[in-house]
């Protein structure tokens, strides 16, 4: 971080300290929050800096809600990112694992045809999701990988509870739509 601040003109310099000085608490605060882990949230946290320092031209008034939201929606955005590697990470653990002890097993060839069928649905299911839009693809990611509650939804997007669950029915709908529509799940595959 040092040697980043010696990077900086003296203005760019003043104001991203100026920034930090401010909304420090507020930006480890939702790191925290959302990872759960000091070390995390610190890391995100001087990711966060980073980022702000590439843009700091888009910023007018340090003190002002704009740029409080600004700066939280790039620690949110940075700490889902970390979210999401991590869960990725303990997947392919899990994953790992699983293969290991269904192949250990008495009666490995139905346990292992077993075991092809349940990674063949969750190559399927997750092929329609990345189909969805952005927005329904995050929300259904939070809601039913990472087990979120609606208010830690709400919480992460900034957005209000009622909404998390509009927007968790809309992604839903959206993906039932791409399920019908894939082969692998009984009917017939949408050709645009």
């Amino acid at each position: 971080m040092i040697l980043f601040m010696l990077i900086l003109d003296d203005v760019s310099r003043s104001k991203l300290s100026q920034i930090y000085d401010l909304y420090k608490d507020d930006l480890y605060r939702k790191a925290y929050y959302i990872l759960k882990d000091h070390q995390l949230a610190q890391d995100v946290m001087q990711s966060a800096i980073i980022k702000i320092s590439n843009h700091l031209h888009r910023i007018d008034e340090i003190d002002s809600v704009r740029t409080k939201a600004y700066v939280l929606t790039i620690v949110k955005n940075l700490a889902i990112d970390v979210t999401r590697k991590k869960a990725y990470q303990d997947q392919k653990k899990i994953s790992s694992h699983d293969n290991a002890s269904y192949i250990n097993l008495k009666d490995e060839e139905m346990l292992v045809e077993d075991w092809m069928i349940d990674k063949e649905k969750t190559f399927e299911l997750n092929k329609c999701i990345s189909k969805l839009k952005k927005s329904h693809a995050e929300i259904i990611y939070l809601r039913y990988f990472e087990e979120l509650t609606i208010n830690e939804i709400s919480e992460i997007l900034g957005i209000k509870s009622n909404h998390v669950s509009v927007k968790i029915n809309r992604a839903i709908t959206a993906l039932r739509q791409e399920v019908s529509n894939n082969e692998y799940f009984g009917r017939k595959s949408h050709v645009g």
